[in-house]
């Protein structure tokens, strides 16, 4: 398996003119490489299909985020996954078959999930069989006389597309689709969030002497973990990732990162007692952290349009017994159903 920082499938699938064709002579594109944008893409692909994904970043996953700084490791986005769903509950299983995946005991009522080595090392994973272009920010979508997408890049370079899954965070969608599809350009403006101000620390030596991880342990902090902590981790990991709750977050959004990683791990000291300073200290701000308003989205408004993403996941999902769960888009499950029942959509009008 790939490390978690080096996917890079970009020279795969160069030629213009069969960017996203599948089988059966249809262009497919999908914005966005987050788990949303990778469960929509692999259905398609079982079913014959060989779409295109193209995200803006230079790493997959979206928020199931690692990042490398001056030796030390981060899993600065979700800390962890859980699954209800029939579907997502036999995808998780076949990850931590594959080793991508394992269960992490952190005293959920629900089994937990941390990717391994790293919390990418579950996109990376998923992506596997597919065509994903990264560093692909799409500026302007048009309609064209065939009926057509046309997918102009901020580098101005197109890309066609007879059918689109768009699954950006839903102000991102709300501008993207502003013209093409005013009806989901508006009901994806209506989603909320809520966002989160994480902080990374790195040491000279491993944490001893405080709990690997905790919940809510003051008014500012929601959650931390030593990175070591997690399954198959170095133990000789020095990292530390804390994450302040999104009233917290919200309320200090705007302010500058090095004034918030300063204010975090403050707080974070005092109540642990640690006494350790770290040699690095960063802040990273997710504006769209976890969605508090979700939108049901009707996928028969356009038969060529299909949305996706935590902020519009499907009403239900089965879960294999004769409970039902119901998505609330603030959990990962939601963002992989819902590219799951946008590539069902999808496939209808094929």
């Amino acid at each position: 398996m790939s490390g978690e920082d080096d996917y890079d499938k970009s020279a795969r699938n160069d030629n213009p003119a069969t960017k996203g064709a599948s089988k059966m002579g249809k262009q497919i594109v999908i914005i966005g490489a987050g788990l949303a944008g990778l469960a929509a893409a692999r259905l398609l692909y079982k079913e014959g299909h060989n779409p295109i994904l193209l995200d803006k970043g230079r790493r997959i996953g979206g928020r199931c985020g690692t990042r490398r700084a001056a030796g030390h490791l981060f899993n600065h986005g979700a800390q962890f996954i859980t699954a209800v769903s029939t579907e997502f509950s036999a995808l998780c299983q076949q990850a931590v078959a594959s080793g991508a995946l394992a269960e992490w005991d952190i005293g959920r009522r629900l089994t937990s999930y941390a990717g391994q080595p790293a919390m990418r090392s579950l996109p990376i994973w998923m992506a596997e069989p597919l065509d994903v272009r990264q560093q692909v920010e799409i500026a302007h979508i048009t309609k064209q006389d065939n009926h057509q997408l046309q997918l102009t890049t901020t580098q101005q370079e197109h890309f066609a597309a007879d059918r689109l899954i768009i699954t950006a965070p839903a102000p991102q969608t709300t501008r993207l689709l502003a013209e093409v599809a005013p009806a989901l350009s508006a009901a994806a403006a209506t989603a909320r969030y809520a966002p989160c101000w994480t902080v990374m620390a790195g040491f000279e030596a491993p944490l001893s002497g405080i709990p690997a991880y905790g919940t809510d342990i003051s008014d500012i902090i929601s959650w931390y973990t030593s990175e070591r902590a997690r399954p198959s981790a170095d133990q000789g990991t020095r990292s530390l990732t804390i994450q302040a709750s999104g009233a917290w977050s919200e309320a200090h959004l705007e302010e500058e990162a090095d004034a918030i990683a300063d204010r975090i791990f403050n707080d974070f000291k005092q109540i642990t007692g640690l006494k350790t300073s770290p040699e690095l200290l960063q802040a990273h701000r997710w504006r769209y952290a976890k969605v508090t308003v979700p939108v049901i989205v009707d996928h028969s408004r356009d038969a060529v349009i299909f949305t996706a993403g935590d902020w519009c996941p499907p009403e239900t999902a089965n879960t294999g017994s004769d409970s039902v769960y119901r998505p609330t888009g603030s959990r990962a499950e939601d963002a992989f159903l819902s590219g799951i029942s946008a590539a069902q959509a999808a496939l209808k009008t094929l």
